[in-house]
């Protein structure tokens, strides 16, 4: 049988949709590009904000009226389908299958009662959530998601995420070791730690915590590229910043969520830190790498901001710089403490015109930092093919930024896919750079780089 899988929301969905993708891979079933020739698809759900729930319940209902001619399976699954459960029957009384993120270990047997024994099927419940197997592997990339923790312990009070994925628990740091050997032996060449908060791990077993394990990460052979998100900015701690400074493969980039510029927003966010002490540790970052990129998310709207408030983040993005930010209007979400006990009482035209304020101060701050890098010359990691022009490489820089390059006769055309460049940059666009290769120099640590590295 054929599947296909749409996904909605963070990283955590995209890891999450991976491990799907492979544990129906090693179970005999084929994954393919569109839902119109699938068997199965599933439509993973992300619950944080109110658009991508309503996207995937869309798409969810038009999945469903095609099934019915095609006597396709449909499943729903991640943060939303967790959160409505048994609910979502009533919306969809044709759907085959719904269930949680704690439940994709245990898919097989779900897609069994389905098919075989003719079930509707739905789990979410939390069982199983706390089991520290290792997580399924997922096909070969020059980049790749390791999921570090789940969960999380913060229950900021605007944030359902740990009503849905449960408390924060931390995988064994030789299994996360051994994972990513595992996926650099497949050529992998840079790897994202992914958890609700990668600050806070910590392997009980082994007193391994988050800078002693990207320092274990550092020493693998092969690999060339270390990320990591999200942080929460309370638990940055000194030694972590001090990390960027010697360990060679972690990239400068780092993304901080501020979520309010105001410390009365803060303090009704539940996010346990204030404005002075975020913008200090921003300040210590970008002493130790000078090229550090901070981006960040910000939430406007939130139950009793005030013109003052939103002034004050405003305030706060100028002086932070960021790099760029993701910027939210507020939505209740279920099971908040913000839903709970706030009246959602800032009118929805006020957050759209507080959003569009915020977004064209953002837009303005990335597109100054994106063309003061014309003439600079940065490392690449090429990636792949761009997706709007296969005539071109797209990469990464270390600081986060897309490039694109011109793909030159002379290089075959996979032939640097996985490979760090020297680029010099020639055009600065809205989200993104365009450059060309510089041969036969060296990057700033001093390895040789030439065309490729």
């Amino acid at each position: 049988m054929t599947f296909y899988i749409e996904t909605y929301g963070c990283q955590m969905n995209e890891r999450d949709s991976e491990e799907i993708a492979s544990i129906l891979l090693m179970d005999g079933f084929f994954e393919v590009d569109s839902p119109d020739r699938a068997d199965i698809v599933f439509v993973n759900t992300c619950s944080v904000r109110e658009k991508p729930a309503q996207k995937a319940l869309s798409a969810t209902g038009r999945y469903l009226k095609s099934a019915k001619n095609k006597r396709k399976i449909v499943a729903m699954c991640g943060c939303y389908a967790k959160q409505e459960g048994e609910r979502l029957k009533e919306r969809f009384p044709d759907i085959d299958l719904i269930f949680g993120p704690q439940q994709i270990k245990d898919l097989p047997n779900l897609l069994k009662k389905v098919i075989c024994e003719k079930q509707m099927v739905v789990d979410v419940s939390d069982s199983g959530y706390l089991s520290k197997e290792k997580f399924y592997k997922s096909s070969n990339a020059v980049s790749a998601f390791v999921n570090i923790t789940k969960g999380c312990n913060n229950f900021c009070s605007f944030c359902i995420v740990p009503y849905l994925r449960g408390r924060e628990f931390s995988r064994n740091s030789t299994d996360i070791v051994e994972e990513i050997k595992e996926r650099v032996s497949l050529g992998v060449k840079e790897i994202t730690l992914l958890g609700q908060n990668v600050n806070s791990y910590n392997d009980d077993l082994s007193g391994v915590d988050f800078v002693r394990l990207l320092e274990m990460i550092n020493d693998i052979e092969g690999l060339m590229r270390i990320r990591f998100t999200t942080s929460h900015p309370r638990d940055v701690s000194d030694r972590l910043i001090e990390s960027f400074k010697y360990l060679d493969k972690l990239c400068s980039h780092i993304h901080l969520p501020v979520q309010s510029g105001s410390d009365r927003v803060l303090a009704l966010m539940n996010r346990k830190y204030t404005r002075d002490q975020y913008l200090r540790v921003v300040e210590k970052l970008r002493t130790v790498r000078s090229d550090m990129s901070i981006t960040t998310d910000i939430i406007v709207g939130f139950p009793q901001e005030t013109d003052d408030d939103f002034e004050k983040t405003l305030s706060l993005v100028r002086l932070a710089d960021f790099d760029t930010a993701y910027s939210f209007k507020y939505s209740p979400r279920p099971l908040t403490k913000a839903f709970r006990q706030f009246q959602d009482d800032v009118p929805p035209s006020v957050k759209e015109e507080r959003l569009r304020i915020l977004q064209e101060l953002i837009e303005s701050i990335a597109q100054r930092k994106n063309k003061e890098l014309l003439g600079s010359t940065m490392s690449v990691l090429i990636e792949g093919n761009s997706i709007k022009n296969l005539s071109q490489f797209s990469g990464r820089t270390s600081c986060n930024r897309v490039v694109n390059i011109e793909i030159d006769n002379k290089y075959k055309k996979d032939g640097l896919i996985g490979k760090i460049v020297r680029v010099k940059i020639n055009e600065s666009l809205k989200h993104s750079l365009k450059g060309e290769i510089i041969e036969g120099e060296k990057d700033e640590k001093g390895r040789c780089c030439g065309n490729i590295a």
